[in-house]
């Protein structure tokens, strides 16, 4: 048979057994999309929280907190010392008025904490701008700010950026997992309603078996059903992660968490990684499908 004709025919096929139960390629659709749009918004989110982290890891910053009535004189020695330090790129001093103008920007709510307390109830600091230190290196700069007598606090941010980094890995592997269970459910339900369409024609099978159809004759429309499911499953699931993304920066941008929501959503998918979600739909539809026919159509 010709090769455009056989693809004619093995497509009309394969529409006609999807069309005989709409409901259950309605389903097998549905959870397809449902899956690659789960697995496609993991994508979205691990590609923010991997920028987030990049954004923060590079800025490197410590804080070393002083006494009220530290020295002037007792301040200018210990930032010569930390500038002489390898790590320390920068050195930067912070007073308690900027320190309260940075937390109120930070912080719009408690905008008037300074009204409650009666005072202004943040220390002044020397800010450290780090080349990326080890944690030796790190060490040794907290033991030296600690010894000092006029140094109340040190904090370095690069702790709990590790934290959260930790936090987002075991967030993603989650999402993943979550993903992958429902991709199972829907290869399942592709391999059901290809199996039941099957059952349907299981004569027609066995009559194109006595007249010498070849293999490829049979199993050609069943492997093209699933195909279709698979795929167009996962073609609605791009366009529905990108239809929620834009839909959740839009509903946020007005309000406090705007900049959170642009931070973790703002990045789309892009060409080639839409292109693999809908190729690993459409092949795992034709996988299951393949499964479900089993041994019946290629003997």
């Amino acid at each position: 048979m010709n090769p455009l004709r056989f693809a004619a025919e093995a497509s009309r096929t394969a529409i006609v057994d999807l069309m005989r139960r709409p409901i259950g390629s309605v389903l097998s659709i549905a959870a397809m999309a449902i899956a690659i749009a789960l697995l496609g918004g993991f994508l979205v989110m691990m590609q923010g929280v991997a920028r987030a982290l990049g954004n923060w890891t590079g800025q490197s910053v410590a804080e070393v907190y002083l006494k009220d009535d530290a020295q002037e004189r007792d301040i200018q020695i210990l930032t010569r010392t930390l500038e002489a330090r390898e790590a320390v790129r920068r050195v930067d001093r912070v007073s308690r008025g900027q320190s309260l103008e940075e937390f109120r920007q930070q912080f719009p709510e408690f905008d008037d904490v300074e009204t409650l307390l009666g005072e202004n109830p943040l220390p002044a600091s020397l800010r450290l701008f780090l080349d990326d230190p080890d944690a030796k290196e790190i060490g040794q700069i907290e033991l030296l700010v600690r010894e000092n007598g006029i140094v109340t606090g040190f904090r370095y941010d690069r702790e709990w950026i590790a934290t959260l980094a930790r936090v987002g890995q075991a967030l993603g592997w989650l999402f993943f997992g979550g993903s992958f269970v429902l991709f199972l459910s829907a290869l399942v339900t592709i391999g059901s309603v290809v199996r039941l369409a099957l059952d349907d024609k299981r004569e027609e099978i066995r009559l194109m078996r006595l007249i010498g159809a070849p293999t490829s004759f049979v199993l050609g429309p069943i492997l093209l059903a699933g195909a279709v499911l698979g795929g167009v499953g996962g073609t609605i699931a791009i366009f529905g992660v990108e239809a929620g993304r834009s839909l959740i920066i839009g509903a946020a941008a007005a309000g406090p968490l705007a900049g959170w929501a642009d931070l973790f959503l703002g990045t789309q998918l892009g060409l080639v990684e839409n292109a693999l979600l809908v190729f690993l739909a459409l092949a795992a539809g034709t996988l299951a499908a393949g499964l479900a026919a089993g041994r019946e159509v290629v003997r």
